[in-house]
């Protein structure tokens, strides 16, 4: 399940690429041909991670962390918001440049997959999810993703460990 969770985190958190293809799409063209599929995708993602993160609890181990510190994790918005606004580069050709922009979200994925930035997630933060940074006693570094506001290191008990450096909050 973690390679799935980490796919459709990675494919979400880049999916805002996508919807901002289609508004340059809808302002140059208004082709719906395209407009609609790329939205399409969007909810596909968003749904089916929103399905992830609600099916892990039951399907991950859970266990207690200790952590020594959280901090809100967004460290990455620049970088990801830059990626977003790429297909408004390519608008003021009055056409779009599909292959580009295909190889250009290809390889933002592919970026965001190794490097493991994708916890910057707009989409995420419209279904209600926060992103924190967490140490555990261990001095291991995690993002922990909660759909509670933390102010404590105690307001954060049970977890799954989503992908390699990912956690998931289980309210409790």
């Amino acid at each position: 399940m973690t390679k799935f969770a980490k796919l459709f985190l990675v494919l979400t958190s880049t999916a805002p690429i996508l919807l901002t293809l289609a508004f340059v799409e809808f302002l140059t063209k208004r082709n719906w041909s395209i407009i609609i599929p790329l939205v399409v995708v969007v909810l596909f993602f968003t749904v089916y991670c929103f399905y992830v993160l609600n099916q892990a609890p039951k399907k991950l181990e859970v266990f207690n962390i200790d952590s020594t510190s959280i901090k809100p994790a967004d460290n990455e918005i620049v970088g990801f918001v830059l990626a977003y606004l790429v297909p408004i580069l390519n608008a003021s050709y009055n056409e779009v440049n599909f292959a580009l922009m295909g190889f250009i979200y290809l390889l933002f994925v592919v970026i965001a997959w190794n490097s493991n930035a994708y916890h910057f997630n707009p989409l995420l933060g419209v279904l209600g999810y926060n992103a924190y940074e967490v140490t555990t006693k261990e001095n291991m570094t995690y993002v922990l993703l909660t759909r509670k506001t933390i102010r404590k290191n105690a307001d954060v008990n049970s977890v799954c460990q989503l992908t390699q450096y990912m956690l998931l909050d289980i309210r409790k």
